[in-house]
Order: structure tokens, then sequence, then C-alpha cells
């Protein structure tokens, strides 16, 4: 049985590459440049949970800055 944190790695690495080989074929990208760039926005956000799915150093060290940023502000959302 896989783990699910193999699954997660490999649903990750394929959702990457097919939304890769859809933004390599289209071709709307100047008739609809915002959905092209919200594409390529998951694209990019993809390859950073792929880094983090295979325990890459970096990608772990800037969740965990993420986490404790997005922490603060929570937190002062609370106070206010």
């Amino acid at each position: 049985m896989i783990a699910n944190a193999e699954r997660f790695a490999w649903l990750v690495t394929e959702l990457s590459r097919l939304l890769k080989a859809y933004l390599e074929q289209s071709s709307d990208s100047a008739d609809n440049p915002i959905s092209h760039y919200a594409l390529m926005n998951l694209m990019m956000s993809l390859q950073v949970l792929e880094k983090y799915a295979t325990n890459d150093p970096a990608t772990i060290e800037l969740m965990k800055s993420l986490y404790e940023k997005h922490k603060e502000v929570m937190d002062q959302q609370l106070k206010h």
C-alpha cells in the first residue's frame, strides 16, 4: 500500500507535469493573460509543493518561515 506522503508526492508531480504540458501547448495566453498567469502561478506553487513532498531542506525551511509569518498575521488579526 502506498503511504499518503508518497501518493501526495506522485499527485503533485503528475499535476505539475500536466499543467506544464498544457502551458507549453496553449496558444491562448495573449487572448487570456489573466488565466494564463493564474495557471503559471499554480504551476509554480505545485513545484514548491513537489520539492516539499520530496523533503527538500531549503523548501522545508521556506514553508516553516511562511507558516510563522502567516501565524503572526493571523494572531494580529485576532487581536484587533
